[in-house]
C-alpha cells in the first residue's frame, strides 16, 4: 500500500487542491477546512444542503493566504459567489475549532472504497487517498 495522493481543502465544502507533501498535526492537514461558510446566524452550512459551494475551489497561495477560483477573499466577488452559493446571508468565517470536521480531522479513502462506491471519489473531499 501506499499514498498516492493528499488532498487540502482550505474552505468547508469547497473543491480543494491536491499536494506534493504537507504537515500533519492534531487538527489533520495544516490549512484545511479552517474556513467555512455559515449563514446569518452562524450556522455552519455545508455541500449536503448547499451543493453549489462544490463549484468553486479553494487554494492557499504562496504568501499562505486563502483563495478562491484564484481571488483573494477580500475581494467582492468572492463574497457575492459564497452568498449565490450557500444563501442571502452567507459568508465566510475562520474556524480552527476540532468541532470544523464531520467526524475525524483527516479523512483517508482507498482505491477499494472509491471502485466499491462508484462515484467521484473528490466529491467525498477526502485528504488521503491509499492504494493497494
Amino acid at each position: 500500500m501506499w499514498l498516492s495522493e493528499v488532498w487540502r481543502y482550505p474552505v468547508k465544502s469547497m473543491a480543494g487542491e491536491k499536494l506534493e507533501h504537507t504537515v500533519i498535526g492534531p487538527l489533520g492537514i495544516l490549512g484545511d477546512r479552517e474556513l467555512v461558510v455559515v449563514d446569518e446566524s452562524g450556522r455552519i452550512q455545508d455541500a449536503r444542503a448547499r451543493h453549489l459551494l462544490l463549484r468553486h475551489r479553494a487554494t492557499i497561495a504562496a504568501d499562505g493566504r486563502v483563495r478562491i477560483d484564484r481571488e483573494g477573499l477580500e475581494d467582492r466577488e468572492v463574497a457575492r459567489w459564497v452568498r449565490a452559493a450557500a444563501g442571502a446571508g452567507a459568508r465566510l468565517q475562520r474556524w480552527e475549532s476540532p468541532e470544523r470536521s464531520d467526524v475525524l480531522p483527516l479523512l483517508v479513502i482507498t482505491d477499494g472504497a472509491i471502485e466499491a462506491l462508484g462515484v467521484d471519489y473528490r466529491r467525498l473531499r477526502p485528504n488521503l487517498v491509499i492504494e493497494a
